[in-house]
């Protein structure tokens, strides 16, 4: 190879140096930059003000450099972190979806009651919830739809057939107060094993 060639070669290489930066990602390539907020990060022990490029809804670096994209968020003086999971949360409905993400909440889970039927409580949340949701298959829910007919989606599933029901139930509902025959224990893990096959 000629000297001209090498040299030409050479200045293609410090541009496209120049172009990339130092972390390998085009300057201005971004959909969404985050710049100046201190940047927290659990799994890489980072606690330090940064800027934060995103391209495709997944970050791609996070730097010291100045970088730029087509939306720009100026997070001086915030945090900037991975969102938080809300393990229990029974607040399951896009008003509390809204108020948990303000919170920086990105994951709602009712892993403390659970569900029932967990197949129908997920698809009455689909498309309606601005944070990744999901539930248990709950004992507690097994028991109310065994004991009583009454599908417990706690706020997910309100019906007036399931509110009546449960009024008629009294101050001490069966599913509460009253011990399960060996039969009834049998039904109750086959509902719950429902609810595990149906994503609980």
């Amino acid at each position: 190879m000629s000297n001209r060639a090498c040299l030409s070669l050479a200045a293609v290489v410090v541009i496209l140096l120049a172009a990339l930066g130092a972390d390998g990602v085009a300057a201005q390539d971004f959909d969404l930059v985050i710049t100046g907020g201190r940047v927290i990060d659990p799994a890489s022990g980072l606690d330090a003000v940064r800027n934060v490029g995103v391209r495709g809804g997944r970050i791609a670096t996070v730097t010291e450099k100045s970088i730029s994209g087509r939306q720009m968020i100026d997070a001086g003086g915030l945090v900037v972190s991975p969102g938080f999971i809300d393990l229990h949360a029974h607040g399951q409905d896009p008003a509390s979806n809204r108020l948990q993400a303000a919170d920086g909440v990105t994951t709602a889970l009712e892993c403390e009651i659970g569900v029932w039927p967990v197949g129908a409580w997920l698809e009455s949340r689909r498309g309606r919830a601005v944070v990744n949701y999901g539930a248990t298959a709950g004992h507690l829910p097994a028991r109310i739809k065994l004991m009583h007919g009454i599908d417990a989606g706690h706020t997910a599933l309100p019906t007036k057939a399931n509110e009546a029901a449960m009024k008629e139930a009294g101050p001490s509902p069966a599913y509460s107060h009253q011990a399960a025959t060996p039969e009834q224990i049998a039904q109750l893990q086959t509902l719950i094993e429902q609810g595990l096959d149906e994503g609980g």
